[in-house]
């Protein structure tokens, strides 16, 4: 996996090494393929410009002054921030229990030295792939985490739409019983007069006279005033 001038963004490589001589063979070949390259000759040195910067990949030697590579890592680790920054142990050391010791650490992969360029190469690229691979991992379950909560969201919405859909059935529903309810009381309250007023009209055509005619002429005159 050589990287080009277009890759963005451009996967950064630490190299940690107090042989000097070995660092800039390692610098030079990776920065050939088009990778960002930094260099610390300290475990001091290394904290440090990883604190500032996290890189993509870190290339640790063990056997170093002061503070050695198993001591830089353990402090990697225990940081939330720079625990996942892969590590690539490069040493003298290639004794079994030193391997053992630098996996148990969290290291990812181990390079003894002295090194072909090719395998190191190799092994660098391939830890890059598999964090290139990891971070679209995590990329897509971020995507889908807010897709899912969209989703919620959405749903939650559809649901007061529903419930307030419902309501206003309800309402409407109880907004026609009264109507009808209405009409009903209207329609008994017309039917009432108005028969009164036929009957009274029929008996006047029947040619009622004296005070049965001024009794039918009250019931029209009070059954309108009713209406």
């Amino acid at each position: 996996m050589s990287v080009n001038a277009s890759a963005s963004p451009e996967p950064s490589i630490l190299i940690v090494d107090d042989e000097i001589d070995s660092l800039n063979v390692l610098a030079t070949a990776l920065s050939d393929r088009g990778y960002k390259v930094r260099k610390a000759i300290s475990g001091a040195m290394a904290l440090t410009g990883v604190r500032a910067a996290p890189p993509s990949l870190i290339v640790l030697d063990i056997k170093m002054p002061e503070m050695n590579g198993f001591e830089v890592c353990k402090q990697l680790k225990s940081n939330p921030i720079t625990q996942r920054i892969p590590i690539i142990f490069l040493s003298v050391l290639d004794e079994p229990i030193d391997k053992v010791k630098a996996f148990s650490l969290g290291g990812a992969d181990y390079i003894a030295k002295p090194f072909q360029i090719e395998e190191a190469i190799a092994r660098v690229e391939h830890q890059l792939t598999i964090q290139s691979l990891y971070q679209q991992l995590a990329n897509q379950n971020r995507d889908l985490k807010q897709a899912n909560d969209q989703l919620r969201l959405e749903i939650a919405e559809r649901k007061k739409m529903e419930v307030e859909r419902d309501r206003l059935l309800k309402s409407e529903r109880a907004a026609n019983l009264a109507k009808d309810e209405f009409v009903s009381t209207v329609s008994h309250e017309l039917r009432s007069p108005l028969a009164n007023m036929q009957m009274a009209i029929r008996m006047l055509l029947l040619g009622a006279e004296g005070e049965k005619r001024e009794r039918y002429l009250t019931i029209l005159h009070e059954e309108c005033k009713r209406e």
